[in-house]
């Protein structure tokens, strides 16, 4: 997260990729990549957002060395002559939120954590801002609304059925240093049956 922020990855840093971005899929990165000036930015765009390859000398130029062994330790990427990312990092305001890469459709595994999405912007555009003791996330998937409410709930529990899901719920919380977040394995509402 240091890393990403101290080479200016922000939501503002992807509006030179159009209003379109966000929703884009595999078949927009050709187009996306022709508005990318180049530069250590663009290296890291390229990688986490548009999920592509990267030479990792240019990688850990973009990053640093410890930036680009975190990307392979948390499993976002494989590492080796190039960087391969295996999760997308979506700057939404001031939060970082990685999921898996490109939905494929159909053809996506059962464990699929989708990344921030135009539906999760609705989602999150909807939901009232009141400060409040706590906040349930049920279906957190990337956990994504979960780290929206942690910023004014004192207590955040998210569940979901998929382990997956929880996983980067954690890495998630901990990229933002968010610390009021518990996940819990569960359908819906099963695993806060007793609060």
């Amino acid at each position: 997260g240091v890393a990403l922020r101290e080479v200016g990855y922000s939501e503002d840093a992807l509006a030179e990729l159009g209003p379109d971005a966000l929703s884009a899929g595999p078949d927009d990165v050709p187009v996306l990549m022709r508005r990318l000036r180049p530069g250590t930015l663009a290296t890291v765009v390229e990688a986490l957002f548009l999920s592509c390859d990267v030479p990792r000398r240019d990688a850990v130029r973009a990053l640093g060395r410890r930036g680009v062994d975190a990307l392979q330790v948390t499993g976002f990427a494989e590492v080796g002559s190039d960087v391969n990312p295996r999760a997308r990092i979506v700057p939404i305001g001031e939060l970082l939120i990685a999921g898996d890469t490109f939905s494929q459709g159909r053809d996506d595994p059962i464990d699929y954590v989708a990344p921030f999405s135009p539906t999760s912007r609705l989602c999150a555009a909807l939901t009232p801002r009141h400060r409040v003791a706590s906040a349930l996330d049920v279906g957190t998937g990337s956990g994504a609304q979960a780290l929206l409410a942690a910023r004014h709930a004192r207590r955040v529990v998210a569940t979901d059925v998929n382990e997956r899901a929880l996983h980067y719920t954690r890495i998630n919380a901990s990229l933002n240093r968010l610390t009021n977040i518990e996940c819990r394995l569960g359908n819906l509402f099963d695993p806060v049956g007793g609060d």
